[in-house]
């Protein structure tokens, strides 16, 4: 961001299929940090 002044995007791939709860989270967040990212599922 700081370098080339774009905004920087994160992205979690699921390579293979989940049932899992956490698959379908699009957020990260605890007390001292917050990750926010697009989740692709293959």
């Amino acid at each position: 961001m700081r370098k080339y002044q774009v905004p920087v995007t994160q992205v979690v791939i699921f390579l293979q299929e989940k049932n899992d709860e956490i698959a379908f989270t699009e957020a990260y967040i605890n007390e001292t940090t917050n990750h926010c990212y697009r989740v692709i599922r293959m």
